[in-house]
């Protein structure tokens, strides 16, 4: 399963969701600048447009200056203007100029036949490539500044995982405010738990180096000693990680109830589903049985009104649970901090 980035929760709501689908369109940022949606087709259509004059002005004055061949070079050269602000050689620069070279040796054979003026095939050549230097950008790019998301590579594996059962709670609760409504009342319980993801995170990422150097140092300690003046760090690391293990196990103490609320209002739902079919099942069995609906209108079995009813009172308390499970959470995080 591919671990998805963990963002700051104080980021605009709609840039982290879309983030969360599309981690591919995240682009980062220096800290310190905003976050926010960027239209690089824009930008790149005013590079193109200088590009393109600037280059067939240039070839104009050349050709009158010193002849058709120094030109044609210098055309030629000017075709590698449209190189993306970033350098994104692979991916765009190479196919523009893999493109021109191919057109390029047919305008040259056609110059020759016609003696005509050497700027002419760059006159064609140059709008192509802006059309694909400007259609190739994407049309968004997604800015986050560097220090307000982790990357789940930046983790041991241990933190991973324990990212990850956090993350598995949040979901848990996504469905429980999908599925119980208002009886639950988890929004405020998914905002704190969205923080101590982020939290944790953090604090991960924040000793991660920390925990490389001082497995490196054990790997290659080459007395006792060394390794007895390593105690103090090992304590520091174990201190943190037994802290991220701890929230983690209360995180996952709380979904508990909410976990029972969910099965209990898919119980809930089976048992309405089956009372709603159970006059199909009936006229069934009398046809089966060759008597008249009436007389099997109560056959044991098909009637799962008294089931519904026992189901519906367990989903109003297993939810009830659950509805103070999230008051639990909000004091045992936020009495933490």
């Amino acid at each position: 399963m591919r671990l998805r980035p963990v963002f700051d929760p104080m980021l605009p709501q709609d840039l982290v969701r879309h983030l969360r689908k599309h981690p591919e369109d995240l682009t980062p940022v220096e800290p310190g600048t905003p976050a926010g949606r960027r239209r690089p087709r824009r930008g790149r259509a005013l590079v193109g447009a200088l590009a393109l004059v600037g280059s067939l002005a240039l070839v104009v004055a050349v050709e009158a200056w010193f002849g058709r061949w120094w030109a044609l070079g210098t055309g030629f050269a000017s075709l590698f203007c449209y190189v993306p602000p970033r350098g994104d050689v692979k991916r765009v620069a190479t196919p523009l100029v893999l493109g021109a070279c191919t057109i390029f040796p047919w305008w040259i054979w056609a110059l020759a036949l016609s003696g005509t003026w050497a700027w002419l095939p760059f006159a064609f050549l140059h709008p192509v490539l802006f059309g694909l230097f400007v259609n190739w950008a994407p049309a968004r790019e997604f800015h986050v500044p560097r220090d307000r998301y982790v990357l789940p590579e930046e983790l041991a594996h241990p933190e991973q995982d324990r990212l990850e059962r956090v993350r598995s709670v949040i979901g848990t609760v996504q469905e429980a405010e999908r599925l119980l409504s208002s009886g639950f009342g988890g929004t405020d319980a998914l905002l704190v738990l969205r923080e101590e993801e982020w939290r944790l995170a953090e604090s991960m990422r924040r000793i991660a180096p920390l925990a490389a150097e001082i497995d490196t140092l054990a790997s290659n300690a080459v007395s006792d000693r060394v390794r007895r003046a390593m105690r103090p760090q090992v304590a520091v690391l174990a201190e943190a990680r037994g802290a991220h293990r701890a929230a983690v196990e209360r995180v996952e103490a709380y979904v508990r109830p909410v976990e029972e609320a969910v099965a209990a209002h898919r119980e809930w739902e089976q048992y309405r589903r089956l009372a709603a079919g159970g006059d199909g099942y009936a006229d069934v069995l009398a046809e089966t049985r060759g008597r008249d609906h009436g007389a099997l209108a109560g056959a044991p079995g098909l009637t799962a009104d008294p089931a519904l009813e026992t189901a519906r009172r367990e989903l109003s308390r297993r939810t009830g649970r659950a509805a103070e499970a999230n008051t639990w959470l909000l004091r045992a995080v936020r009495g933490q901090r």
